[in-house]
């Protein structure tokens, strides 16, 4: 009777054992995998860039089609407004924006020097077409911005100036004369507003063009996400990137 007893004991201890046992190397897993899930969240966090590091995409690379040479053609609707004219201050700082952001060798740019000669000689130069101008010029493609619209005042005696400027844009390929870019068949439209600069006409000139350049090359290259929007952009183009 004892022994019946000693073995109906014997198997109950021995089931406690395992159980306890089992009970704790589910502990020590529970404990591994939430070391372990930690340790990839950690990974994931440590691996996203911030909004400091990231970028956005270009939407055509410049610089894959810049060997051939580029050029920059600024055109205004109408005459143009004599000294208040934008095209040479605007082609020069598209050119640089090209060069330092969009990383075009600075000889594949075509000098400006070349289109005033051409405007000169040429009667028939309002005529020419930008594909035209390129095959003239000897460019592989053509970034041809027009302006559209373009307004700049004095606001007071003390010197504070408005102003806006509005241009469309289109970049070419001379060969087959299609456009390359934007997908917006009647051009990119970029528009920028200065409500009120104390530095004076030219800062508020400054102002317009730099913005206008940095909006129309910024599709160009794959741009900082800070650097991506102008603090003197109106249009809300593409803002769901920002």
């Amino acid at each position: 009777m004892q022994n019946a007893k000693r073995r109906t004991v014997e198997p109950l201890t021995t089931s406690l054992f395992k159980l306890r046992s089992t009970g704790r190397r589910l502990v020590f897993f529970l404990i591994g995998l939430s070391v372990l899930c930690g340790s990839c969240n950690m990974i994931g966090i440590m691996g996203s860039k911030s909004y400091y590091e990231q970028k956005i995409p270009a939407e055509l690379k410049l610089k894959d089609y810049a060997r051939g040479g580029v050029l920059v053609f600024v055109d205004e609707t109408g005459p143009g407004r004599g000294e208040h004219t934008l095209r040479p201050q605007l082609t020069d700082v598209v050119g640089t924006y090209l060069v330092k952001k969009a990383r075009i060798k600075s000889e594949n740019l075509l000098s400006s020097n070349r289109l005033w000669r051409l405007r000169g000689e040429r009667e028939d130069f309002s005529l020419l077409s930008p594909v035209e101008l390129g095959r003239t010029t000897g460019a592989a493609v053509v970034l041809y911005i027009l302006i559209t619209d373009y307004e700049l005042y004095a606001m007071d005696e003390q010197g504070y100036y408005g102003g806006s400027l509005v241009t469309r844009s289109m970049l070419f390929d001379v060969s087959s004369g299609r456009a390359l870019w934007p997908t917006e068949k009647a051009g990119r439209v970029v528009e920028v507003g200065v409500e009120i600069e104390t530095g004076g006409r030219e800062a508020t000139l400054d102002r317009l063009i730099t913005a206008t350049a940095q909006c129309i090359t910024r599709s160009f290259y794959d741009c900082p996400r800070p650097q991506f929007r102008s603090a003197d952009e109106k249009r809300d183009y593409g803002s769901e990137q920002w």
